[in-house]
């Protein structure tokens, strides 16, 4: 008896995490938690910073069934390392806006560069299970690639 008196506050506490867990689950896939979902910005932006930490499993998971059967871990290093090569280098990336479309959404992410310069970067994204993921890396190719596309749009001021 006094084991099971022991164990009941454990207990009681898996069984409310259990219980709050399935609820979030239940929000999530049907749409019902908005404000627990990261917007599209938000996702596009944490893409790019888990693409400059080297985490790569971070930056796949931000990307679409579709695209992740397209895109390996390797391709992920290779653009890491090309946006590292490249100079002026990406310093920082910032979520500025998003147009949301049913399923489908547009987010714009500052990017700045070393020299201080910015651009704004416009990315595709889809709705899977209540999440916003990223359906193309397109601006982040072309701008390791050197793309004109990534002419800069402004000074900045640094802090």
């Amino acid at each position: 008896m006094r084991d099971w008196l022991a164990l009941r506050g454990p207990l009681a506490m898996a069984a409310c995490l259990a219980v709050a867990l399935l609820v979030t689950r239940a929000l999530v896939g049907a749409d019902r938690a908005l404000f627990l979902v990261p917007r599209p910005e938000q996702e596009a932006q944490e893409f790019l910073k888990a693409l400059q930490a080297h985490n790569y499993g971070a930056a796949r998971h931000a990307l679409t069934r579709d695209l992740q059967a397209q895109i390996m871990d390797e391709d992920l290093r290779a653009l890491a390392r090309e946006l590292e090569e490249r100079r002026p280098a990406l310093e920082d990336a910032r979520g500025v806006s998003a147009a949301v479309q049913g399923t489908a959404a547009s987010a714009t992410v500052e990017l700045r560069r070393e020299d201080g310069l910015r651009h704004h970067a416009e990315f595709r994204l889809e709705r899977e299970n209540g999440l916003w993921k990223l359906a193309s890396i397109e601006p982040v190719q072309a701008l390791a690639r050197e793309d004109p596309r990534w002419a800069p749009a402004r000074r900045c001021r640094r802090p």
